[in-house]
């Protein structure tokens, strides 16, 4: 509940804070703005993550404060704040830092969360965490700035798909035009973010939509990436979102998958569900371990990509059938 987080921020002195790893703009932009509603409260606040922060995302305020895992969880500090984290595993080593602090403050907007912390506000109806950052900001009377207001905005405007999704609600748009007032402008947001692919990319993005394929029915619809397809060890946040609409748009799919193999120490194939609504991709996703949202959602598969396609679309097809 809301209340408990204001009561917890209000009783804490500082607070170290982590999002998801393969971060995106909601987990950075809630983070940050969080960090800022804080220090505006006279707290002290730090922010860490096993990844860097995309490249893409650089033009954010405050995203050179984000420092890497070190190698011993830091210890000092009061409360540990997950942002946009269904399950603590998603925090990565950064996840440890939990152990030793005294409180725990999940904030989440996913409805797979599974209530990780000694105080839990997660609001599956929100359209992201950043939403219900912006939530707290009015909740604490907080001034936005224009800092908070173009973090909180990009964060909502890219976990709506640029609020295209299922997940845009009224409250979304009420949001979102606060944010504007306050200096976030949705022109520059978009054209930082979705237009701003480098030349590469959009190679690695024709080489892949090529292998797109569909199932007899035309209602799923799935690409393997492998890795010679990718312009570098790791595919952008904003390649993968590129894909995944380009497959939205297919007139009778029903269900995207993404597959992708993970570069990272965890290995094994990444795979990114979407979904029109009729399919619950979050639950696919649970029966490999992962989560998110119902139209939204992923997972990592252990072992190689052929044996990982065919599991995953066998779940699928028994959703769709």
């Amino acid at each position: 509940m809301m209340k408990k987080a204001v009561e917890c921020i209000r009783d804490n002195k500082s607070f170290l804070v982590t999002m998801h790893v393969n971060m995106e703009g909601d987990a950075v932009g809630a983070a940050l703005a969080f960090c800022l509603l804080a220090e505006k409260l006279g707290k002290k606040t730090a922010v860490i993550n096993d990844d860097p922060v995309p490249q893409v995302y650089s033009f954010l305020p405050g995203t050179s404060r984000i420092t890497r895992t070190p190698a011993r969880p830091l210890s000092g500090f009061d409360c540990f704040v997950a942002v946009d984290c269904s399950d603590l595993k998603r925090c990565g080593k950064a996840g440890e830092a939990a152990r030793g602090a005294q409180c725990v403050l999940n904030i989440d907007h996913h409805v797979s969360n599974v209530k990780f912390g000694s105080v839990n506000w997660v609001d599956p109806s929100s359209s992201s965490a950043s939403e219900m950052i912006y939530d707290l900001y009015r909740k604490m009377k907080v001034p936005f700035d224009r800092d908070s207001a173009l973090l909180l905005y990009t964060g909502i405007m890219t976990d709506t798909g640029s609020f295209r999704y299922t997940n845009t609600s009224d409250r979304t748009h009420l949001a979102a035009a606060e944010m504007m007032r306050c200096g976030a402008a949705p022109a520059d947001v978009y054209r930082r973010i979705y237009e701003a692919s480098s030349f590469s990319d959009m190679q690695a993005l024709a080489r892949i939509l090529g292998t797109m394929k569909k199932d007899q029915s035309g209602k799923l619809v799935w690409f393997a990436v492998e890795r010679s397809m990718m312009p570098r060890r790791r595919m952008s946040m904003d390649l993968t979102e590129q894909i995944l609409s380009y497959a939205r748009s297919v007139k009778e799919a029903e269900v995207v998958v993404l597959f992708r193999e993970n570069f990272g120490v965890q290995g094994g194939i990444r795979v990114n569900f979407r979904s029109r609504g009729r399919i619950d991709v979050n639950n696919i996703a649970g029966m490999f371990g992962g989560g998110g949202h119902a139209t939204a959602s992923g997972c990592t598969v252990a072992g190689g990509m052929k044996a990982a396609v065919r599991k995953v679309l066998s779940a699928v097809k028994g959703k769709i059938l």
